[in-house]
């Protein structure tokens, strides 16, 4: 109870530091989207990363991460949104509801 209500705290050091702990619990569903949130903070983006570096296709964390991101992705910022394509691929299918549809193409099929 006392690290879900630091993941409300302003400070995002502390947010993602009570996220490590419920990730650590096994509480991805909890941790995952505050972990993802911080990605490209300078104060907790180091340790996003390292988190979310962790997270194997298949997993027990990947399907938490892969809809994080998918949420994630709409409002990022351009360099994070590169940061957690990029990342994307490693959790295996439970990535497909995150990745991003294929550009559609105008040119006529020949």
């Amino acid at each position: 109870a006392t690290l879900r209500r630091l993941l409300a705290e302003d400070a995002v050091t502390v947010r993602v530091t009570a996220a490590e702990g419920l990730w650590n619990a096994g509480r991805f569903d909890e941790a995952a989207p505050v972990v993802v949130a911080a990605i490209g903070t300078p104060e907790a983006g180091a340790l996003s990363s390292a988190l979310l570096n962790r997270v194997r296709a298949n997993s027990p964390e990947a399907k938490a991460v892969a809809l994080a991101v998918a949420d994630a992705l709409a409002d990022a910022p351009p360099n994070t949104r590169q940061q957690l394509l990029y990342m994307l691929p490693r959790y295996g299918p439970a990535a497909r509801p995150a990745a991003p549809a294929p550009p559609i193409s105008t040119s006529p099929c020949r």
